[in-house]
């Protein structure tokens, strides 16, 4: 009987000792909740949360990551098309806004990112694309940048290259 209360008491402190330690790799930073709330970000390395009262709801990357989304036709500003591609380098710096801000942090860049680039293609005229195709890049820049912020993420920088399409005709 002894021996089976100390198995079942170390066994118990095991369970417990395994509920309560937390390892969260580099480049990861991993959200806490406390009875289903917030309640703290842990970066990487090995910590220890009350088992049973905390969990955590997600492991979030915090490197830097890219994207690039397919081509884009846009229209400048004397009607004439472009196929635009763009790359989008992001990172999380706020983990606790980037999981209860957004679900799909691509999707949401991607989705901004093409609409402004729609907007800031549009300001400009076709000799100014073939000229510099970059002149849209500080305003279109910063304009995502100050969106991501509202989501927890960081933006490190945006590349577009842009090329006439075929059947473009200037009206």
């Amino acid at each position: 009987m002894d021996k089976f209360l100390l198995l079942a008491g170390l066994g118990a402190v095991l369970f417990l000792s395994y509920r309560a330690l937390i390892i969260v790799p580099q480049g990861k930073a991993a959200i806490i909740e406390r009875e289903g709330r917030y309640h703290k970000t842990l970066g990487r390395g090995l910590h220890t949360i009350v088992p049973f009262r905390d969990k955590v709801r997600t492991l979030i990357s915090v490197g830097e990551e890219s994207f690039n989304f397919p081509e884009e036709v846009c229209q400048s500003s004397d009607n004439c098309h472009y196929l635009i591609e763009c790359t989008v380098r992001w990172m999380v710096s706020n983990p606790e806004k980037a999981v209860f801000s957004v679900t799909d942090h691509q999707l949401a860049l991607t989705t901004a990112a093409r609409l402004l680039l729609h907007e800031e293609i549009a300001k400009l005229s076709s000799n100014q694309l073939e000229s510099d195709p970059l002149s849209a890049m500080p305003p279109l820049t910063a304009k995502l940048r100050s969106i991501a912020l509202r989501w927890g993420i960081q933006l490190q920088g945006v590349d577009i290259a842009a090329r006439k399409t075929p059947n473009s005709v200037k009206l």
